[in-house]
Order: structure tokens, then sequence, then C-alpha cells
């Protein structure tokens, strides 16, 4: 097919598939997580089959008893039961790479669901596609050069980066990286497309996870607060009030954004996982040139993180009463820190450098990087790398 694109997530899912009983490949709907499955294995169910999803809850487990293996079954949210029968399979059978089990909820959230996969499954998350796997390249590089380089051997190599334009980056943040929408070449057909998603997962999808009165056009007024509002702190009181409902019901439900893959919580903030999806729910006026940095800067920024350093760092930010603020501190296993600010100026601004040399007297180990809007890479009077936004892609 036209927008099928080799995913980067593929080599870790056939390498886990060599020690692991089964995989939980999880993501948002729409994600790719089916196509990427079909392309490496041969036998194939889906929830989604009425006829299939009939047999199981009449006790019938034939279709996935097959010695075959691995086996993948997508949507397995749809059928509890499903679980505790795979345990029981895989238990008996002891071997590597019996199944995949696709969902496009987390499923591992759930009691019952953990308990039964405990120790015979490995959770893999495909997020939406970045910019590079949209054009076939290689994934960028550019989070492990910053923990592994000196910060004047980074400027030097950051003046030599010329993968994508800025124009590119902001192009991708409309179009987003959802595989069967990304690639439309109308605006409008992918804005009705993502508008169609959108309420799909609102609508339907997120009664799943969470029973709830609210209304579609509230759930999506909602999700464009959140989406508008990307790097802020969350006031709770006021989008409970600009929605009409309690705090304790607000918090589910963004518990039911989080199950859904539609948004991550990084610190007392929230980012949308899908920029695309983000586009279409904010209004035409209303976002800051820093906000819509931060999210572009944020979306390359955790695709690097989850892809290349899985399960190896801890993500955050930093603020105090007095105006300090560092929106990405990123903590690595191994050791290093970094701090990363984003400026809508053409340069590090007074503001930002303050911020990262105030954090650096608290953590010396940490290095400070600042993503701007203009187009210069240089070091900054404190000894801050200060480089365009796009240079992450």
């Amino acid at each position: 097919m036209p927008h099928e694109r080799s995913r980067y997530l593929s080599t870790a899912l056939r390498t886990t598939l060599t020690w692991s009983k089964t995989v939980s490949l999880l993501g948002m709907r729409q994600v790719g997580k089916t196509t990427l499955i079909r392309q490496l294995v041969d036998r194939y169910v889906t929830l989604d089959d009425d006829q299939l999803l009939r047999r199981l809850e009449q006790g019938n487990w034939a279709d996935i008893e097959t010695p075959a293996a691995p086996l993948a079954v997508d949507e397995c949210q749809k059928f509890g039961p499903l679980f505790d029968r795979i345990k029981l399979i895989v238990d008996q059978r002891k071997k590597p790479g019996q199944y995949i089990l696709t969902g496009s909820v987390r499923f591992l959230s759930k009691k019952g669901i953990r308990e039964s996969l405990t120790g015979r499954t490995v959770a893999l998350e495909l997020l939406p596609m970045t910019l590079s796997e949209s054009h076939r390249r290689p994934a960028s590089g550019f989070l492990r050069s910053a923990i592994e380089e000196e910060t004047r051997a980074l400027l030097a190599e950051a003046g030599k980066r010329s993968r994508f334009k800025r124009s590119d980056v902001m192009k991708f943040a409309e179009t987003g990286g959802l595989p069967g929408i990304c690639f439309k070449r109308s605006p409008a057909i992918r804005r009705d497309l993502l508008n169609a998603h959108l309420e799909t997962l609102l609508s339907r999808d997120l009664r799943f996870l969470y029973s709830t009165r609210i209304p579609y056009p509230r759930l999506k007024a909602l999700f464009g607060e959140l989406a508008r509002h990307q790097g802020e702190r969350t006031n709770l009181a006021s989008l409970a009030r600009k929605i009409n409902t309690s705090i304790p019901t607000l918090q589910a439900v963004f518990a039911a954004f989080e199950g859904l893959f539609l948004i991550r919580p990084v610190g007392d903030t929230y980012y949308v996982e899908d920029q695309g999806l983000a586009s279409v729910a904010i209004p035409g006026v209303g976002e800051s040139e820093l906000h819509r940095l931060r999210r572009v800067v944020f979306q390359e920024l955790w695709s690097q993180l989850s892809y290349q350093f899985r399960g190896e760092f801890t993500l955050e930010n930093y603020r105090t009463r007095g105006g300090i603020e560092v929106p990405f501190l990123i903590r690595f296993n191994a050791g290093p820190i970094l701090a990363i600010c984003v400026d809508e100026t053409e340069g590090a601004s007074d503001k930002t450098q303050k911020s990262l040399t105030w954090l650096r007297k608290r953590e010396p180990r940490a290095k400070g990087l600042v993503f701007h809007n203009g187009s210069a890479a240089y070091v900054s009077p404190g000894g801050h790398l200060a480089l365009p936004f796009h240079t992450i892609y």
C-alpha cells in the first residue's frame, strides 16, 4: 500500500519474540499495529471479527490454540477471558514467540489481565509514525549524541545536520503520524478523517475504559483544551468549570484518555500523542508559538526516548514558584541528565538561560539544551547549547 513504511519498532518486536512467550503490542487505534504484525507473521486473527468473538464466547478456543506460532491476536481487549486462556496455553507449551497480542487500549493496566500475563509478556508500544519514518529515513540519533558528546563537538555536528527543514516539521505537526490519514494529499480530507477518528475514540472507545454521560462535544472541547495548552501546568479546577463537571470525573476522563494513548503526562502537564489530532482539535486562534514549538519538540523527543532508550530513562519537568521552568528534564539510568528548554525567540532567551543555570546548580551533571525558533546554532554564555528546534529531527 502507498502509505506503508518500515517501522522502527519492528526490530524490537522480532527480537522480543525470540525470548518472550508473548508480546503485547499496544498503541492508539489507526497507529499501524495491524499493518506491522501482518508484515511479520503469517497467522493472524482479530476480535473485530464478530464470528470469531462469538466462538470464543461460546468456549470454542480452536482459533487461538493452533500450534503454529507466532499467532497474532488483534484487538484482544474485547474479550477479557482470552487472557486467562492464553496464560494456560503458554504455560503448557513453555516456548518463546507464541503470541502477539495487540490492543488499542492499555489492557495491561487492568488488574485481572495484568495478573494473567505477569512474567509471560513484554509490552511494546507503537507510537504515531515519526517524520523520519514517513520519509523512509533512519531514526534521528540526536539524543544519543547529546548524552555522549561534549557540547562543542555536538555544536559542530549540529551545524552539519540538515535532515529536515523547519517547514517539514511544521507540516508534520498538521498531518500527524497516523498512517491511514497523514498521507492523504487533500488537507480537507485529512481534517475530516482526523475529526472522524477523534469522534470514534471519544464517543465509542472511551466507554470501554470509563462509563460516562459526558457528551462528545464536551469531551472534544476538553481534549482541545489539553491540546492547546500542552506543556502548561494543568489547572483541574478551571478545566472542570469549562466542561461543567467535577474534578474527580475530570481525572477519570484523563485516565481514560491516557488509556486510549491520546495523551501522555509529563510532570504536572500533558502532551498529545499525535500532533495531527492535536492540530485538528485546536481552534484556528489561541495557540501561542511557544506551545506550538514545545509540542513538535515533544513528539520527536518522546519517539527517540521510547524507541532508543526503552525503560532506561525518566522524563519530567522542573518548575519553581519563582518562575524557573525546564519543560523536559530527562534522567538516564546510566547517569547522564539532559535539561531541555524551548524558546519561541530566535535564540536562547535570558529567562531560559537563567532557568538552566539555576537547575545546573542543583544538578551539576545536567547538560542544558535550548531549542529555539531561529537558524543559528551556538553555545550561550552560560555554556548551554542553543539549536534551531528542527535540529532534534
